[in-house]
């Protein structure tokens, strides 16, 4: 039976996910297996993952439903005591398996372990790094500044029986899937951050969804489940901080696709739910053009979330 059951998801992936499965096949650490599910492409994405010809590599096409519940018809076939997910336009250095089967044996009160992560562009060139930084609480990170686990749901592995316990991904949720895993993971577990460089994220235009309608449907249905369990109790007294400071990043994200009627409106919300937040609307046109920046430079926004398949 495998260690390590490694999740990749691949919606029309042809192009990429022959040389993510092979950044699996080089690892050093060698007890795993790679479910591949192939998300409804109708492209070579099956042909290509068959190709690699190895035993430890399980390729199952089903009809497209999303990232989410792509990744959690792989984890019904999971057998690995640990999950390590990867999306099919990723990849890992060599010693990304071992490193956190390592730290993780070594800690048994961890139960989710990421890695600081390499963002590339098509040609692998470096654009940014996303640092794997310690957090006293990750709960209260989680709910106060986003998605800031690891740059991508390609950098973390976890327990498998968290993630069962879990219940894994939300399908209800796509471009904030993950954020809302590793919420209810933060609550249950240790998390812990490899600061070493052993993933390379692909921004690739269009791999990413930038629909701020999405994102604050995604932001409040999540915010909305965590807060309506009982045991959300711990951090009710920052709850009116958290909805206003995603209200504000709701805002730049409208603000940076030039909607000012949804910017000013979630603004509002943002500043309703917490006066304090007014602060982050004189900071927010210097971040826009800042996005901006980044976005004719060729470098990828800091807080978007992936969608890898077809939500």
């Amino acid at each position: 039976m495998p260690e390590i059951s490694v999740v990749v998801a691949a919606y029309n992936a042809a192009e990429t996910v022959g040389a993510t499965v092979d950044s699996v096949l080089a690892q050093t650490f060698e007890e795993f297996e790679v479910i591949v599910i192939d998300d409804g492409s109708t492209d070579a994405t099956a042909g290509v993952v068959a190709a690699r010809n190895d035993p430890r590599v399980t390729c199952v096409r089903t009809e497209n439903a999303g990232v989410s519940i792509a990744r959690n018809r792989a984890l019904e076939r999971a057998s690995g005591a640990y999950v390590a997910f990867l999306d099919a336009d990723d990849m890992w250095q060599p010693t990304k398996l071992e490193r956190q089967h390592r730290a993780m044996s070594e800690r048994p009160d961890v139960g989710f372990c990421f890695a600081t992560t390499q963002f590339v562009d098509d040609d692998l060139r470096p654009t940014m790094l996303h640092r794997a930084l310690h957090r006293d609480d990750w709960t209260e990170a989680l709910l106060l500044e986003g998605n800031i686990v690891a740059g991508t749901t390609s950098s973390s592995m976890v327990r498998a029986d968290l993630v069962s316990q879990c219940r894994g991904f939300d399908p209800a949720l796509s471009l904030c899937a993950d954020w809302d895993l590793w919420l209810r993971l933060s609550v249950l577990t240790q998390f812990y951050g490899i600061d070493e460089s052993l993933v390379l994220y692909r921004s690739i235009p269009g791999s990413m969804s930038s629909d701020p309608v999405v994102l604050e449907h995604d932001t409040f249905a999540l915010l909305d489940k965590f807060y309506a369990d009982p045991g959300s109790a711990r951090y009710l007294s920052i709850r009116k901080r958290a909805y206003a400071n995603q209200w504000m990043v709701c805002a730049g994200s409208y603000l940076y696709t030039r909607r000012l009627r949804d910017s000013l409106r979630c603004v509002a919300r943002g500043v309703r739910s917490d006066p304090r937040s007014v602060g982050r609307v004189v900071a927010m046109p210097g971040r826009w053009t800042s996005r901006a920046w980044r976005r004719l430079s060729g470098q990828p926004a800091r807080h978007t979330r992936e969608i890898r398949t077809r939500g």
